[in-house]
């Protein structure tokens, strides 16, 4: 506790922020607990009972973390509300990254039919052939409203899951759109004067790849990137270049420092430096849209340069829990982001891989040094944040290494290119020399991309790794260090812990994988998808057209998560036996299950007969259809509504 008191705090207000989100206490339970341990702490501090006041005052945060998550809780009633028509005034708070046909934004509901949904948060999906709104605007929508839907398969993307953790809990496909208020907020303004820009930028015949890069690289803008070109940067290893965040603040921090050098002729001369260069980093920020990367490394700034500020001593760990907390305290639905995890494991680990950094440091030539800080930081940085990838994404790049030597070297350039760029195309048009120069550079940077990206064996995909597995790989780097610091028995012994750990972990997940039988009728618009699992073998049936959706969107992620070595896609009325399976044209008999396919006279897509009972499901294909109420003979299943039927134990 003494050593990094910090840590132990923020681990309090995390721990009471996951209590609160699974449990859900009501406030007047959490305020009463929270009066009750403060009276505690009190007591244990007059008392001079130190041990039992630091174990009280670790209690008091965890409540404290507990009821500020409540506060920002989306209500239970949120879920209730299904598809209806309304007429809706909002006021405009975010751009989003667009969709195939529609503008996204966020906003606020201002005026409602129904009062209860008034000040709550809205995602609005506006059809791209409606005029851009901006931030700041009010707007009266007409169209469909709902909640958020589930996710309706097994392991797929939960959108509502995502967009609860941004307090979103409504969407709404307007039809119809009128701005009443033309005002923008200062978000607006920007946003409006990056749309100009990028205008400007397409005017003076930037190529479409140096507009995305220069959008990205200067104005923190990647609604333009295409799933192509994310997905290219991704198994590239260099998706964080293009996404503005520490790095791109400590570059313009470093120019600031630069720029701000004539400061130190006057009194307090470092100081002031300091301050400037701050100023100007939370004035980037500001121009970016506070995303929440900027926002976390500005702080991180911020709070180190104060302590030197304040004449204190400076102590990284203790700058990384103090940012956590503060962010956690405002904002906590930002401990369940996947970008948070990953600053601040990528920070920590390149900070506690330091002193080995710089002790084989003096054993490289000059020369090389440069390139060998470059290369050793992203290793660590990349072995801190990868099981977490693989978690949440399951893709892993290992030319990483490489191409982060090639294109950080040059990340300073480009970003201060970039900013130049979008300052000269505001004064004035670019001449045609500089546009070609900077087209073909850009060009030369995809291409190198691309090269990567294509480079197969070197990318890892479709791998999952449960939470067991994360713990023991990052305990393995903690161990990892000590060794290579003591070269002591003890660490050996604890990383080979790690080992059998993370064995035991995979080999228990497989084995479990190993012995399911599922038969799985899954959910997707406008097509039926009927799946036998057995063991790590999946038989998939189809009816539909679109065929790519199906394997990216539905089969891939289940694949990924249930460890699925075999997949075989067939037709509907192709016929297949394997084990209890037997299907026969549009019948199935699985052990004393039967089923048909497209039964006639009935409307559903499927009607199951088990235990003496009979289900008529109803799946994106024949949801439309006008369906017989349930009765005392069968039972309606809506795959719509209630997500993928799983049916085991055969």
């Amino acid at each position: 506790m003494n050593f990094q008191p910090f840590a132990f705090y923020v681990a309090a207000l995390a721990g009471g922020i996951l209590i609160q989100n699974w449990l859900g206490f009501s406030a007047y339970k959490l305020g009463f607990f929270l009066f009750l341990v403060l009276l505690i702490l009190i007591f244990t501090f007059f008392k001079g009972l130190k041990n039992l006041f630091v174990f009280t005052s670790l209690a008091s945060i965890l409540m404290v973390g507990a009821i500020v998550f409540s506060f920002h809780k989306l209500p239970e009633s949120i879920d209730e509300i299904s598809l209806q028509k309304v007429g809706i005034k909002v006021k405009v708070k975010e751009f989003l990254k667009p969709s195939e046909k529609y503008q996204k934004y966020t906003g606020e509901i201002l005026n409602a039919d129904n009062s209860t949904i008034n000040h709550q948060k809205i995602l609005l999906y506006i059809p791209k052939d409606k005029p851009l709104i901006f931030p700041g605007q009010n707007v009266l929508l007409k169209g469909s409203l709902q909640a958020v839907p589930p996710a309706l398969n097994p392991h797929q993307f939960d959108y509502q899951n995502y967009l609860k953790h941004k307090e979103i809990g409504l969407q709404v496909f307007a039809r119809e759109i009128k701005v009443t208020d033309e005002s923008l907020n200062t978000s607006g303004w920007f946003w409006k004067q990056k749309t100009q820009i990028k205008k400007r930028l397409e005017k003076n015949q930037f190529s479409t790849t140096s507009q995305l890069f220069i959008a990205s690289l200067g104005l923190g803008d990647r609604t333009d990137f295409s799933a192509e070109l994310t997905q290219k940067l991704s198994f590239a290893g260099v998706i964080h270049l293009f996404a503005i965040s520490g790095l791109h603040v400590g570059i313009v921090f470093g120019l600031m420092m630069i720029l701000g050098l004539p400061l130190l002729r006057f009194p307090y001369g470092r100081k002031l430096r300091i301050v400037f260069s701050l100023l100007m980093i939370w004035l980037y920020a500001w121009f970016i849209g506070f995303s929440p990367s900027v926002t976390r490394a500005a702080l991180m700034l911020t709070i180190y340069y104060a302590t030197f500020l304040l004449q204190r001593p400076t102590n990284i760990y203790h700058t990384l829990c103090l940012a956590a907390f503060i962010l956690l305290l405002i904002q906590p639905h930002q401990l369940f982001d996947v970008g948070f995890l990953l600053s601040f494991l990528a920070v920590f680990f390149i900070v506690y891989f330091n002193p080995i950094r710089e002790k084989f440091k003096m054993k490289i030539p000059k020369r090389w040094r440069k390139i060998y800080d470059i290369a050793v930081i992203s290793l660590f940085a990349q072995l801190g944040v990868m099981p977490v990838i693989l978690y949440y994404f399951g893709n892993f790049s290992f030319l990483f290494l490489f191409a982060n030597i090639l294109l950080i070297l040059l990340a300073g350039f480009l970003v201060i290119l970039s900013l130049l760029l979008v300052g000269w195309v505001i004064v004035a048009d670019a001449p045609q020399i500089l546009v070609k120069t900077v087209n073909f550079g850009m060009e030369m940077i995809y291409q190198l991309i691309d090269f990567f990206a294509h480079q197969d064996g070197f990318i890892v995909q479709n791998i999952s790794w449960n939470w067991v597995q994360i713990l023991a790989w990052l305990s393995a780097l903690i161990f990892m260090k000590k060794i290579l610091e003591k070269h002591a028995i003890q660490p050996v012994l604890g990383l080979l812990c790690c080992v059998v750990l993370f064995e035991s972990a995979r080999w228990v997940e497989t084995y479990q994988a190993e012995q399911k039988k599922e038969l799985i009728v899954f959910h997707q618009y406008q097509g039926s998808v009927l799946g036998w699992r057995d063991g790590r073998e999946l038989r998939v049936f189809y009816k539909g057209e679109n065929i790519k959706d199906l394997r990216d969107f539905i089969l891939k992620p289940y694949i990924r998560k249930e460890k699925i070595k075999a997949l075989e896609i067939f037709e509907f009325g192709e016929d297949f036996a394997q084990g209890k399976f037997h299907k026969i044209g549009s019948k199935i008999k699985l052990g004393e299950t039967r089923i048909s396919l497209m039964p006639p006279n009935t409307n559903a897509s499927y009607i199951i007969e088990k235990d003496e009972s009979q289900w008529r499901i109803i799946d994106g294909i024949s949801y439309q259809n006008k369906i017989e109420k349930a009765n005392k003979n069968f039972l309606i299943y809506k795959t719509q509504e209630k997500g993928a039927l799983i049916l085991r134990n055969f």
